[in-house]
């Protein structure tokens, strides 16, 4: 089944500290009776403080932003060799490609290395926003 995949909370907060500020249809909201951070529908009528909020956008709607706003992509692929995905990231619309992880980075001069291959391509995906987003 297809479905709209969320970035996670961690991602949530990463695109918040790097200046996403776009409406979504869904949050992470810090409740303080509660101490607990929850995923939910974020209807605009309600009154949510700011600032216990992370707007909680698709992985494409974070792809996009990232690339109109930085000219970073990733690139989630079926890995030939197994039922998995393998992820690049590229710069400047595809002309050259970046080191997204410091040491041992998926792609690294030019050249991929398999780091992981990864069961889903959501759970590819995620990895490859959070990677991107903590080099910016």
């Amino acid at each position: 089944m297809i479905t709209e995949n969320h970035v996670s909370f961690k991602t949530a907060k990463l695109l918040k500290e790097k200046g996403f500020d776009s409406d979504t249809d869904y949050i992470y909201y810090y409740y303080e009776s509660d101490g607990e951070w929850c995923f939910e529908r974020f209807f605009h009528w309600d009154k949510f403080d700011d600032g216990k909020m992370l707007h909680a956008p698709t992985q494409q709607g974070a792809l996009t932003w990232l690339t109109e706003i930085f000219g970073i992509y990733i690139d989630v692929r079926p890995d030939p060799n197994s039922t998995g995905f393998y992820l690049s990231f590229y710069k400047n619309n595809g002309s050259e490609w970046i080191q997204a992880l410091e040491d041992d980075g998926a792609v690294y001069n030019g050249k991929t290395i398999e780091k992981e291959i990864f069961p889903r391509f959501e759970n590819a995906m995620e990895y490859g926003l959070v990677c991107c987003l903590k080099k910016l």
